[in-house]
């Protein structure tokens, strides 16, 4: 009688999986959203007429260095995830944390040397918002200033687009207001579903600052504050007002219908809800201002 050889182990699911973790390490759903925001960034502020080598190069840079500020932000938090968060690849021990840091050290030169080679502003642009996503995860994070980071990104974003291209935008500067008030809505509106699991001994972000039934009203404040900003720098520069209707009207429902619902009841879903609805709008946003500033 043969013997029967040993049944092979079963795969273990994706989700568990190494690849899944460095998957999950990179946020691919946040750098993707920031790669898409560039390209169509770069191409309104050019009309169109900006070459795809362009747009690609400033699009690998912002790529490469959001997914370094992903990791590095998970390296900075990782022992405080250990008591919050405990799936993420760091804390789990699915990815160790010297694995990390190579990472994030072999993803930042794609980001310096793409960005350099569309010029010395849109490579100091890049270092300012990477020095900016540093700082948050660093430093901010837990502090009263943590929407600064986003502020400062927001600004430098739609910035480094014109520039990437070569685009001569009068009175770009109202990318600074629009941009910064845009950061802190989208910093807000994002961090407000992990209000509860974010509270912990040394958290002093606004949102704990003020608690959560001052921090809902004073995110649609933000928003309300982006928008009134975009339109209005659109208008006054006597720019193309119909390149911003659409994500306007579009935030001002979904904006409307988040109030409504978490008027009813505030929950870690409808929070999360409100997250995506609202802060690819605002992204958007950023992109159609470019274009009606430009038009």
């Amino acid at each position: 009688m043969t013997e029967r050889s040993p049944s092979p182990a079963p795969r273990p699911p994706f989700r568990r999986s190494t690849a899944a973790a460095w998957l999950r390490l990179l946020r691919p759903v946040t750098v993707l959203g920031l790669v898409l925001t560039v390209v169509g960034a770069t191409l309104t502020a050019s009309g169109g007429e900006a070459a795809w080598h362009q747009v690609l190069r400033y699009a690998v840079a912002v790529g490469a260095l959001s997914a370094a500020a992903a990791i590095f932000n998970d390296l900075a938090d990782r022992e405080r995830d250990r008591n919050t968060r405990l799936w993420r690849p760091l804390p789990a021990g699915r990815v160790s944390a010297r694995q990390a840091t190579l990472a994030t050290a072999a993803l930042l030169p794609f980001a310096v040397g793409f960005s350099a080679s569309l010029g010395w502003r849109a490579l100091v642009i890049v270092i300012a918002m990477g020095a900016a996503a540093g700082l948050y995860s660093s430093a901010l994070r837990g502090s009263f200033f943590g929407w600064a980071a986003f502020a400062l990104i927001g600004a430098l974003l739609p910035v480094g687009a014109a520039e990437a291209v070569g685009a001569q935008i009068d009175q770009l500067w109202w990318a600074v207001p629009v941009g910064a008030a845009s950061g802190i809505a989208a910093f807000l509106i994002y961090k407000l579903p992990d209000y509860e699991r974010d509270d912990f001994a040394g958290m002093r972000s606004i949102l704990h600052w003020m608690g959560i039934d001052a921090a809902l009203p004073l995110s649609w404040a933000a928003l309300a504050a982006a928008l009134t900003l975009a339109a209005a720098s659109v208008n006054v520069s006597d720019g193309n007002l119909a390149w911003v209707i659409a994500p306007l009207v579009y935030l001002l429902a979904a904006g409307l219908g988040c109030i409504g619902m978490l008027w009813m009841q505030v929950s870690e879903r409808r929070l999360m809800w409100q997250r995506w609805l609202l802060v690819p709008g605002l992204a958007v946003l950023l992109v159609c201002w470019l274009g009606g500033m430009g038009g």
